[in-house]
C-alpha cells in the first residue's frame, strides 16, 4: 500500500497476503465466461464472472467450469469431497443431469462439457448443485442462445422434415 499527499513522505508497506474465505457456493462458467474474483453482485451467481454465455450450436459440445467459492467469487479450497449434479433448462437434452465430484485433486475445479439440443434465441440455463454435502449455493449460468445446427453435406446426416397433421 503506498500513500502520498501533502508533504509527506511516501511509504511502502509491505507485502498483505490476502486469502479466500470460507468455502460457500458454487461457480458456474461457461463458454464465453471468465472467473472475476471479487465482482459483484456478491449475493448471486451473476456475479464473480467476466464476459457473457457464447451462442452454441444444437448438437455441438462446449466446455463449463464448476468451482468452489466463497461469497466474493474467490476460488476456496472446502477441505471436502463435493459431490455434483449439473443439469439444464432445455427439455430434450439427453441425460437430463450429470454427476460428478469436485476434490483436492481437481483443486476444486471441474472442467468438462455439455451439449444443448434444442435451438433458442431465449436461452437456456444450466445448473450446477452439491447433493452432498449439500451446503453451497447454487450456481446458475445466465441464458445460453442455441442456433440450430448447419447442414453437413458429404457427412451423412440426414436432414429430418416432420410433418404434422390436424388431430
Amino acid at each position: 500500500v503506498e500513500a502520498l499527499t501533502g508533504n509527506l513522505i511516501q511509504q511502502l508497506s509491505e507485502t498483505i497476503q490476502i486469502t479466500a474465505g470460507s468455502a460457500s457456493r458454487l461457480q458456474l462458467l461457461v463458454t464465453g465466461e471468465t472467473a472475476v474474483p471479487g465482482k459483484k453482485p456478491h449475493g448471486d451467481s451473476t456475479g464473480g464472472k467476466g464476459g457473457a454465455p457464447a451462442t452454441q450450436v444444437a448438437g455441438k459440445p462446449f466446455d463449463i467450469t464448476v468451482k468452489v467459492t466463497d461469497n466474493y467469487h474467490n476460488t476456496s479450497n472446502p477441505g471436502e469431497s463435493i459431490y455434483i449434479r449439473l443439469s439444464a433448462t432445455d427439455p430434450w437434452d439427453s441425460p437430463t443431469y450429470v454427476e460428478d465430484t469436485l476434490t483436492s485433486g481437481n483443486n476444486y475445479n471441474l472442467v468438462t462439457q455439455w451439449t444443448l439440443v434444442t435451438a433458442s434465441t431465449s436461452g437456456w440455463k444450466l445448473s450446477a448443485d452439491d447433493f452432498s454435502p449439500n451446503v453451497y449455493e447454487t450456481a446458475d449460468s445466465l441464458p445460453i442462445n442455441v442456433k440450430p445446427a448447419p447442414d453437413e453435406p458429404g457427412i451423412g446426416n440426414p436432414r429430418r422434415l416432420q410433418v404434422l397433421l390436424p388431430g
